[in-house]
């Protein structure tokens, strides 16, 4: 793409030709570049850590490595870089523009987050043992290295870390470590509480320790107490969970004190003033009272919505690693009563995207709704969203309210009007599961995998009523237009009349038998996305409907998943080859012109207004105004009002074609060429008078 930009060239008058009136608004003409949201490549994982430092969130995701967060405004963290990593994230420790994560199998990796949007691996050290917990403490970074016990490295050069001392404990299982003074307070699964002495950390020494009754997995240290997360243990009553409290006060004589029973599962705990905060599994965040800590209760217990991990305390904020569900940030100003104050999901792959005007609607997976400002692809930003329940797997927008789709969670409403407070308005659960949606009118056109076609009436979101359907089987996409509804089941293409909603009939299609995926619609052709190894995209005469006969395919394609049209341009993703688009001036005779490769799985695609985006999963949303031999987008900012011209040429020795002439009233305008194919025009130049 890059070295094919290179042979279009951009040239500006000078101002002596300009015309109107003022000389010294001289206009420019430039590409339109592509641009991406989010501008940095974001890990999908697990949240099994966290760590806050400053306005950022730093976010240990297991198999994802690193992503970080903006939370500079806590309601509304954003995240603004990361990186992978080569093995598996379970903490993660900050200092000094240096995050280091204990990487399971992998030791303890160092990484540079000096500038959090681009996050860069430096250095790494190996270790005995799984790396599960890190804590930095002075030069050293102490490891709680499961079966090996504590393990030190020296990181007084972060570029070079270097493994110094550790302390094997047999029968031990070290999940997480704190520094205390010159002891090391070691959650050491089976084995209970351990208290080692790293006065020297090259010669570290058990020195004591106290049985707990379940499996120690976090600990913390305060006022001379240990409270232990003590995951989970069998009882007559079953397995439960419990924090335990320890008297360390003389760490070569510990004493348990008191313990209480959690909700679910203890995997972290943090102390601040007189409650201990426990990651509580399915429990979410519990809050226990230690004022006597001989008899600790659990006040109150928040649900996260996933599973509680690890949690971290930052001033009156208390952030929790929430497993899948991301991470989840509560205000415990008031410790009993605290308030949620908002979540930054971890698992956002983006299935399906619409455009509307400036504004593009993502389905963004585990994420829900994204809505991002896309005016500009180079600074494509987001504005705004909502997290739905379930999955968000497809979207479509209407006026004032996009319509989500959610798997077994149904339909969404979402009322966008305000794009930086989208709300739920309404819904409806649909009773298999929702892959897609269209919407026209008052009513929205579900498309479910189990249970066919479902038409709903949204006129009052807040009270939205199926009116009417089609049952079918496997159906996985649904497209409009006029009274006809383009169905892609289990049999084949199936055309439905949509003019009653209350009374859908089938008045044609094909029942061919292959694995359509999807289905777009345009003039009296259907194009339909083959997964069958012969033909990947496929062309269907749809303009008399009991007659529905296939007029054209692809056969250099093979597992076609997603396909969409527009006037000139059908555009499939195929398994092999990501994004394919072909000229269909001729539909029974779709001739392929380009090709885009995203790093990204791509899911779905759109053409609006010239510009071509794309659903990429991990990689989030694509915005291709210039694809390479089939068009090539300029930008003209000039006097706004005073008419000029674009022209082009493809031999500067020639006369210039004028390819528009216009005198809009608003900056920048963008134009979009088409003739830009390379065999016939391996070079093209432009420029713009006024």
């Amino acid at each position: 793409m890059k070295q094919w930009m290179l042979n279009f060239v951009l040239a500006v008058l000078t101002a002596a030709q300009l015309t109107g009136p003022s000389a010294q608004a001289r206009p420019v003409i430039e590409p339109v570049p592509s641009g991406r949201w989010p501008s940095a490549p974001r890990q999908v994982g697990d949240a099994d850590d966290i760590a806050i430092v400053g306005n950022y969130a730093y976010v240990a995701l297991y198999e994802a490595g690193l992503a970080v967060f903006d939370i500079s405004s806590p309601t509304n963290a954003v995240r603004v870089g990361g990186c992978d990593t080569d093995g598996t994230s379970e903490s993660v420790a900050v200092r000094g523009g240096y995050a280091y994560l204990a990487e399971s199998l992998g030791g303890l990796t160092v990484i540079d987050v000096s500038n959090p949007s681009n996050c860069i691996p430096v250095a790494s050290a190996s270790i005995h043992g799984r790396a599960n917990s890190v804590t930095l403490v002075g030069d050293y970074a102490y490891v709680a290295a499961d079966a090996a016990g504590l393990e030190v490295v020296n990181i007084h050069d972060p570029l070079k870390p270097t493994r110094v001392g550790g302390c094997y404990i047999s029968g031990g299982q070290a999940f997480s470590v704190v520094i205390a003074g010159q002891y090391a307070f070691l959650a050491d699964g089976g084995n209970g509480l351990q208290v080692i002495d790293v006065s020297n950390p090259t010669n570290c020494v058990l020195i004591g320790g106290a049985d707990t009754d379940g499996y120690a997995m976090g600990v913390a240290v305060a006022d001379g107490y240990a409270c232990i997360a003590d995951g989970s243990h069998y009882t007559e009553n079953g397995y439960i969970g419990s924090l335990v409290v320890v008297d360390v006060r003389n760490p070569r004589q510990c004493v348990r004190v008191g313990s209480c029973v959690t909700v679910s599962v203890a995997f972290d705990v943090e102390v601040s003033g007189n409650y201990a905060y426990v990651a509580d599994g399915a429990g979410g965040l519990t809050v226990v009272d230690l004022v006597n800590p001989a008899a600790p209760a659990v006040r109150r217990s928040y649900d996260t919505g996933g599973s509680a991990r690890a949690v971290t305390l930052s001033g009156n904020l208390a952030y929790v690693a929430d497993g899948a569900a991301g991470v989840q940030s509560f205000d415990v100003s008031n410790p009993t009563n605290g308030i949620s104050i908002g979540d930054f999901n971890t698992s956002g792959i983006a299935y399906d995207v619409a455009v509307s005007g400036d504004l593009a609607y993502l389905a963004d997976g585990g994420a829900g709704l994204q809505i991002i400002d896309v005016k500009s692809p180079e600074n494509a930003r987001r504005v705004g969203g909502y997290e739905t329940r379930g999955v968000a797997v497809g979207v479509a927008v209407s006026g004032h309210f996009a319509y989500v789709v959610t798997g077994e969670d149904g339909l969404h409403v979402i009322d966008v009007s305000d794009p930086t407070r989208a709300a739920r308005v309404g819904g409806f659960d649909t009773p298999g599961s929702a892959v897609d949606v269209a919407v026209r009118g008052q009513y929205a056109y579900v498309a479910d995998l189990n249970g066919g076609l479902h038409v709903i009436d949204v006129t009052n979101p807040a009270n939205c009523v199926r009116v009417g359907g089609y049952e079918s089987w496997s159906v996985s996409s649904v497209a409009l237009s006029g009274n006809l509804a383009y169905l892609v089941d289990g049999y084949g293409l199936q055309i439905i009349d949509v003019s009653d909603p209350a009374n859908c009939t089938r008045v044609g299609g094909l029942n061919a038998g292959s694995d359509y995926r999807t289905v777009a619609q345009t003039g009296r052709y259907a194009y339909l996305s083959c997964w069958d190894g012969s033909a990947g995209m496929q062309v269907f005469d749809v303009s008399d409907p009991p007659n529905t006969r296939r007029v054209g395919l692809s056969q250099d394609l093979i597992y076609t998943f997603y396909v969409a049209a527009s006037d000139r341009h059908a555009y499939a993703l195929d398994r092999d080859e990501s994004l394919v688009i072909f000229d269909t001036t001729d539909p029974t005779m779709p001739q392929r012109v380009g090709s885009y490769h995203s790093a990204g799985i791509p899911r779905a695609v759109t053409s609006v207004g010239d510009r071509v985006y794309v659903a990429a999963s991990q990689e989030g949303l694509l915005i291709l105004p210039t694809l390479r031999n089939v068009q090539f987008a300029v930008r003209v900012t000039a006097e706004p009002g005073v008419p000029f011209t674009i022209e082009g040429s493809t031999d500067l020795s020639a006369p210039w074609e004028s390819l528009v002439t216009t005198n809009v009233q608003s900056m920048p305008f963008e134009y979009v060429d088409y003739d830009v194919n390379v065999a016939t025009k391996p070079h093209k130049f432009y420029r713009v008078r006024q």
